[in-house]
């Protein structure tokens, strides 16, 4: 089944099949900067300053 669904996906040239870490690439140079407020900025600043251990 998996290969069909593939073989499926992949007839369609919109379609970019990605690894995760081309996706992760893709997003770090398109992506809008987070706030300073955003969570995932917040628990970075917590994790990277010493302040959660």
């Amino acid at each position: 089944m998996l290969r069909e669904f593939m073989d499926h996906v992949n007839r369609h040239e919109d379609v970019w099949v990605a690894t995760g870490g081309e996706v992760a690439a893709w997003w770090r140079e398109h992506a809008e900067p987070n706030a300073a407020s955003h969570p995932a900025e917040i628990f970075h600043t917590i994790t990277t300053s010493g302040k959660g251990k």
